[in-house]
């Protein structure tokens, strides 16, 4: 038979003054009681809902923990009348395996549980609340009212049972459960036992059920049916078992972060730091995007002067020049200058300090995601963090640009004297008409001459003779011929010396042009060096002061891991479940329950369930790792991970059974004693006059050897005729005898 459900809310009442929310008493039992349903019965936590409520809002403390429901409480009702009992929900539900009741007659079930101080105002303003939500949903909604009352034996008088009455009109009453210390027998309780009390009835409350109907909600009318409880059960306090075991694994998994051995992958991270934080990338990553005018070189085992090398490419600009006739190169080359000096100031300048910012972003990222690395990787964590840091201390200290003899500052070249000696140079060039000039006057002049001295016979006859002594076949005739020929050669003699004189002119320019080219780029090559040196040194003493940094950091996390460690283990040794006379837990000291969880976790991978909790906590960050540590809030991220760690692969399904540590089979006697002190307990009631009720044996989930015991304790008692007496009520983890016994309505004394 399919097991049924209904949507339900359980709200805790809290006076207007108190906004701790989930912290008090009645907060950590809902949240315990949340914690068992989600960990037996999580197929219908879709459809039920936990929150705290006062007169002005309703506070969230199953999904967002903490925060309020809408904008007031009329809203916020209204909201989780409605969630609890979405199509999509009750669907997901069904698909489970449940039986969803109630939703034909859109009924909703509401357990209210009121401390003694919200008797008064915050019970009356919340069931007009409810009151209100279910009118305007047309929603039908069943309310338990469980209450815990002060005082030296509270009369029903006292009570404001008719003004609730009036506030929840619309609502049906189930049951009115009361409860104080005063118990039918005349004995007396502690005070603090019976929110335990209202806690078990809660989760019999919670628990599915194959009847019909569920027995805490059969019994309503008009008038409210007053009831208190008589109860007697053993059960095994997962919860408070499940948090001692996730401080005690955060305490001993913790241990691998605080080891002191070093890292198989330390080299490895190393030569990873050291190839980010290399002093020649960062150079050259400072001129990327104007590599096609500048060229920049790193030469570290170089002399000083060539160690940051940094080189303005003309070679377009010659090209350029040498289409220019050369009377123009002076304006060509200042124009030239002035657009390279705009460039400087307006884009590569600029560009360069972009480009630091940008590189040293991308290595902040590369430095924190090898620092990420470590803490997901969870061995020696601090230990390796410390050598990693100074290492890569001593690495950015031994960068070259913090060598003093590396050359500095920007170097006037004299660009203007360049300028002068070009057009010194341009001013003594001749012009090329005078050069023509000259060799038109000149070529005149020898020609006069070559032919007036051709035209002289006695001339020609005299060299012809004087000639004969050496050359024999001169003739006079050839005179003339070698007096043209020496005139031709004086006309050469004179052309090639006026194309020497304008060759060395501009042999003088060009040699004056190439200074003054040399003179800009030495200087415009000086500035980019000495801007990119000071951008190298303020990524070093950026760098140097986040390594210093981190390794700061690294030392307080360090302290505050043990910090940490040490409270973790000092909770987990505080463990003690919530005993009691009526309530008693099967296990109730750390040192019936260390033996357990060290025998759980021999053979385990330590590392790798380290490396779970840490994912668990969301903790994958080194900052994450830090912040969370300094803050405190990793003890209880870690914690809680820990604790799911051990839920899911630790605990097992036998620690959720009351036989684990029980041991029926073997402790035969020793169980039958708990189940008779168990059935005695139930006989009182938690008020002083109480009538005879219903009753319920509590049957443990799959435990049939336990079970027969708790019936043998009834049957030694009734006879066979306990079968009719008492009802049977399975749940998880719990045995024993559960009583609801009618209060009488006259005054009592």
């Amino acid at each position: 038979m399919a097991l049924k459900y209904a949507p339900t809310m359980v709200i805790g009442l809290r006076d207007g003054g108190d906004k701790k929310g989930g912290s008090d008493e009645l907060g950590e039992m809902l949240e315990n009681a949340r914690s068992w349903l989600s960990e037996y019965y999580p197929q219908v936590c879709p459809i039920v809902k936990f929150g705290m409520a006062d007169e002005q809002q309703l506070t969230d403390l199953t999904e967002r923990v903490g925060e309020s429901v809408k904008s007031n409480l009329n809203d916020g009702l209204r909201r989780w009348l409605e969630a609890i009992a979405e199509v999509g929900r009750l669907e997901e539900v069904r698909r489970s395996g449940f039986e969803i009741v109630g939703v034909e007659r859109l009924n909703r079930r509401v357990i209210l549980l009121l401390p003694p101080n919200c008797l008064e105002q915050p019970a009356l303003t919340v069931l007009k609340a409810l009151s209100e939500a279910s009118k305007y949903l047309d929603a039908g909604v069943q309310v338990l009212a469980m209450v815990i009352t002060r005082g030296e034996r509270p009369k029903i008088s006292s009570l404001p049972l008719r003004e609730w009455q009036e506030a929840a009109k619309g609502l049906t009453f189930a049951n009115i459960i009361l409860v104080h210390r005063y118990r039918s027998d005349g004995s007396t309780v502690r005070e603090g036992d019976l929110p335990v009390v209202l806690q078990f009835l809660l989760l019999a409350a919670l628990a599915p059920y194959e009847a019909n109907e569920h027995w805490l909600f059969s019994l309503y009318g008009d008038q409210p049916n007053l009831s208190t409880v008589g109860i007697g059960l053993v059960y095994v306090p997962l919860t408070q078992i499940s948090k001692a075991a996730g401080c005690y694994l955060a305490y001993q998994l913790s241990s691998q972060a605080v080891g002191k051995q070093p890292h198989p992958r330390h080299s490895e991270w190393e030569q990873r730091l050291v190839k980010i934080f290399d002093e020649k990338a960062f150079w050259q990553s400072l001129f990327a995007g104007i590599e096609e005018i500048a060229e920049a070189k790193f030469e570290r085992d170089e002399l000083p002067e060539k160690v940051f090398q940094v080189a303005l490419k003309t070679g377009l600009v010659r090209m350029d020049l040498s289409g220019v006739p050369w009377w123009r190169w002076r304006d060509r080359l200042a124009d030239y200058e002035m657009m390279w000096r705009m460039l400087l100031r307006d884009f590569w300048l600029p560009k360069m300090e972009l480009n630091a910012r940008a590189k040293q972003r991308e290595a902040a990222k590369a430095f924190e995601s090898v620092l990420d690395e470590i803490v997901r990787d969870g061995r020696n964590v601090f230990e390796t963090v410390e050598k990693l840091m100074e290492q890569m201390v001593k690495h950015l200290q031994g960068w070259r640009c913090d060598d003093p003899q590396i050359p500095r500052g920007i170097e006037r070249a004299e660009v203007e004297k360049a300028y002068e000696a070009l057009e010194q140079a341009l001013m003594e060039v001749p012009h090329p008409n005078a050069i023509l000039a000259r060799l038109l006057l000149s070529g005149a002049v020898i020609a006069y001459v070559t032919f007036a001295l051709a035209r002289w016979s006695f001339l020609s006859g005299f060299l012809a003779n004087w000639l004969k002594n050496f050359f024999p076949f001169i003739e006079p005739w050839h005179i003339p011929a070698v007096i043209g020929a020496m005139g031709f050669l004086a006309f050469l003699r004179v052309a090639i010396g006026g194309f020497n004189i304008l060759r060395e002119a501009h042999e003088r320019v060009e040699e004056a042009k190439d200074k003054v080219l040399e003179a800009i780029q030495r200087e415009i090559n000086s500035i980019l060096r000495e801007l990119g040196l000071q951008l190298l040194q303020g990524i070093q003493r950026n760098f140097l002061s986040a390594v210093k940094s981190i390794a700061n950091m690294n030392r307080e996390a360090s302290k505050g891991i043990e910090r940490l460690r040490g409270n973790w283990k000092a909770e987990a040794e505080n463990f003690s479940a919530q005993d009691n006379p009526m309530t008693r837990a099967v296990i109730r000291s750390w040192s019936e329950l260390k033996p357990i969880i060290d025998e759980r976790m021999k053979g385990q991978d330590w590392l790798e369930m380290w490396r779970q909790v840490l994912k668990g906590a969301g903790i994958q960050t080194f900052s994450e790792w830090c912040n969370r540590i300094k803050d405190g809030k990793a003890g209880e991220k870690i914690a809680k991970a820990a604790e799911m760690v051990w839920r899911e692969k630790l605990q097992g399904n036998e620690m959720r059974r009351l036989s684990f540590y029980l041991k029926p089979h073997e402790n035969y006697e020793r169980v039958i004693d708990e189940f008779r002190h168990c059935y005695e307990q139930a006989r009182a009631f938690l008020w002083s006059q109480a009538s005879e009720g219903l009753q319920w044996q509590l049957h443990a989930d799959g435990e049939d050897a336990l079970n027969n015991l708790l019936e043998e304790t009834l049957r030694s008692r009734f006879g066979d005729t306990y079968k009719q007496q008492w009802q049977k009520l399975t749940m998880p983890a719990i045995a024993g005898f559960l009583k609801i016994g009618r209060i009488e309505d006259r005054e009592e004394t």
